[in-house]
């Protein structure tokens, strides 16, 4: 008869197992300052209200709003924006699930200026679209960022600082903040002696003496999963994109090049880390060549002429929902308990017939 002790082990060991092969990939949230707020109309609780507050030292050019499970029907504009992805009447373009709508400041002058709030966006919404598989209606959900003047100078950054997602079950259901997320940028002023921006924990700039003519901002930042959504992309040799950096000032060229080290770090299992440029014209990664992989620090590093988009790509590590291991040590778990009590089910047994 199997001991108690040795029982419990092997369910241990079991259920040690079957947890490991079924932890999932998590990533790290990041920080910023400018802020979205969105309310409600008292009447009309289909109506939502946004207005964004400027915090930090550049024009805000961009304002978009993602809405998943519901129709929009109406949208209103301030002064000096226009609205995009419309049919030019003002008329949202349906993408069911969902719509992608964003404002765009028609210039830099009624842009959001620092310390300033902006005008009010606001847009009707109504019950819209099914789960097919079950039959049920989705939940509303709102996603909204804003993008930032991309002239390369301090602290601007062509992509999302800031977001906030709320949801309801449905339309007589009241709003609630289901995740807020802010992106922070790093900036640093260096000059033709050189010098180095550290980019929190996910990489760094280093300018050699000589590389610029002139004090120069440089920026980056690591860019979270959402707007562009470039994680999953494939790339040029098959990998897959699992992190994506944005270098600044976007979209300029170096007539020497600067060395920039980005981590991988937060993708864990990745394998075969290699860098990516993007190119948004074709919407494809083309691997960036010359690269240093240091695995015991887990960062790649190169040298460019040009920031723009990167991206860390390679081949996800497998994450099966449940592993040959996992299944053994789950019927193991199983004989044990079957073993440990069938002597009190043989005793039951014999009670049961004496009866």
């Amino acid at each position: 008869m199997m001991s108690k002790r040795l029982f419990f082990i092997i369910l241990l060991i079991a259920l040690f197992m079957c947890s490991a092969a079924l932890v999932p990939i998590a990533y790290a949230n990041i920080g910023g300052a400018s802020t979205i707020e969105k309310t409600a109309d008292v009447i009309n609780k289909d109506k939502v209200y946004f207005k964004v507050k400027n915090n930090e030292n550049v024009r805000i050019m961009d304002f978009h709003i993602k809405i998943d499970g519901a129709k929009i029907i109406s949208i209103s504009t301030p002064n000096g924006w226009s609205a995009q992805g419309t049919d030019g009447n003002g008329k949202p373009i349906a993408q069911p699930p969902y719509y992608d709508v964003h404002w765009t400041a028609n210039s830099t002058s009624t842009a959001i200026q620092p310390g300033n709030f902006s005008g009010e966006f606001d847009i009707e919404i109504e019950e819209g679209y099914t789960d097919y598989n079950f039959s049920e209606k989705l939940k509303h959900i709102i996603t909204a960022w804003i993008t930032y003047e991309d002239s390369g100078t301090a602290g601007q950054c062509p992509y999302s600082k800031t977001i906030f997602k709320q949801k309801r079950a449905n339309e007589d259901s009241p709003w609630t903040t289901e995740e807020t997320q802010a992106l922070a940028y790093y900036k640093e002023s260096i000059g033709p002696s050189g010098g180095s921006l550290a980019m929190g924990t996910d990489g760094t700039i280093v300018v050699s003496a000589g590389d610029v003519t002139a004090a120069t901002w440089f920026g980056g930042c690591a860019l979270p999963g959402y707007v562009p959504d470039y994680i999953g992309q494939m790339t040029s040799d098959n990998g897959q994109i699992m992190k994506s950096y944005i270098l600044g000032p976007h979209g300029e060229d170096f007539a020497n090049p600067v060395t920039v080290s980005l981590s991988y770090a937060s993708v864990p299992g990745i394998r075969n880390p290699r860098p990516y440029l993007y190119n948004p014209e074709t919407n494809t990664w083309s691997l960036v060549s010359g690269a240093i992989v240091d695995a015991e620090n887990q960062q790649v590093t190169f040298q460019t002429t040009h920031f723009s988009i990167y991206g860390i790509g390679g081949e996800p590590a497998p994450v099966p929902a449940t592993s040959k291991w996992s299944i053994l040590m789950l019927g193991l778990g199983g004989i044990a308990v079957l073993l440990w009590q069938r002597r009190k089910f043989g005793k039951l047994i014999t009670s049961l017939r004496a009866a």
